[in-house]
């Protein structure tokens, strides 16, 4: 287990990371999520020897062989894409990951004439070919498109599942809640230098406990308790539900929600858009003093009519930010 206990790091006055500890298992995913600036590359650094806490201690890291994938790929322009694979060291895993990177094709061709997703092709299959026991990774899949993606994402799913191969922990940086939910093992929020929710991807997606982490790990609906008074009317909360007092704020998710026409002539929230979502429709909903809620549906609700909102389970109350 590698442990981070108590880090700080600042950078002149500018303190980035505040007492932050954390904690990467044994045979998982462990993935941090924060807003930009929140001080994420700079724990992925930490943990990777590049940089040095002010105070704090890293523990388990010892003698690991660590690679850092990156989202600014490195690749030596001037040689050719079998060289670059060949610094790896162990000539036959260069060769295997050069094969299953889909890049034997262009082995002999000039890195820096590669397309981006190339690149960052060629820099992850060197990454794997190292075969590390520490992974970091750090938003290193901007350039690949979606098939891509799922296929690198395999390739680090499988080596960490594989006895044989020597990764043992991977931490994983990503802004993209997707791959917090389909990917992670364990999911981390870092705000104000700090981390604020740790736990399964599941738990921190449907009961945050702060509404940063509500945010960033999906499409999420809020009411203000001034905005709550507003269309109180118009919600239907599970039985048991209370709504949020001042200073709190309602959260819920759209699939956790649904729509029931309003009679003709009746007040409802109105229909500003809906777009097609892989499980339905997302509908985007308006009424005076309250900001834009979302509900996933099943077919496209008629823009002509006005609407009613059901939450279908027990929403999220969280301080107010």
């Amino acid at each position: 287990m590698i442990h981070l206990r108590h880090i700080n790091k600042s950078y002149g006055r500018h303190q980035v990371l505040h007492e932050l500890s954390l904690q990467l298992r044994k045979h998982e995913i462990h993935m941090l999520m924060g807003s930009n600036g929140a001080g994420k590359t700079t724990v992925a650094r930490i943990i990777a020897g590049l940089e040095t806490p002010d105070s704090g201690t890293v523990e388990g890291t010892g003698n690991r062989r660590t690679m850092v994938m990156q989202q600014d790929f490195v690749v030596w322009p001037e040689l050719t894409v079998s060289q670059n694979m060949s610094i790896a060291g162990d000539q036959k895993q260069a060769r295997h990951w050069l094969e299953k990177s889909e890049l034997a094709g262009v082995a002999k061709t000039k890195a820096g004439q590669l397309s981006h997703g190339q690149k960052q092709r060629l820099s992850i299959a060197r990454a794997m070919a190292f075969q590390p026991e520490l992974l970091v990774i750090d938003e290193a899949f901007a350039y690949l498109d979606p098939a891509r993606t799922a296929e690198a994402e395999t390739w680090i799913q499988e080596a960490l599942a594989d006895d044989a191969n020597p990764l043992v922990s991977v931490l994983w940086i990503s802004q993209s809640s997707r791959e917090a939910l389909g990917v992670a093992h364990r999911l981390s929020i870092l705000a104000h230098g700090s981390i604020i929710d740790t736990g399964p991807p599941g738990q921190i997606y449907l009961a945050p406990t702060t509404l940063t982490a509500a945010r960033l790990t999906g499409a999420l609906s809020s009411l203000t308790h001034a905005e709550w008074q507003a269309c109180r009317s118009l919600i239907t909360l599970p039985v048991g539900t209370d709504p949020p007092m001042p200073g709190e704020i309602l959260t819920f998710r759209p699939e956790r929600a649904r729509l029931t026409p309003c009679a003709p002539g009746e007040t409802g929230f109105s229909l500003l858009r809906s777009h097609f979502h892989p499980h339905g429709y997302v509908s985007h909903l308006s009424h005076a003093g309250t900001r834009p809620l979302q509900a996933l549906t099943p077919e496209p609700p008629d823009p002509a009519s006005t609407y009613r909102l059901i939450l279908t389970h027990t929403p999220c109350i969280l301080p107010q930010a």
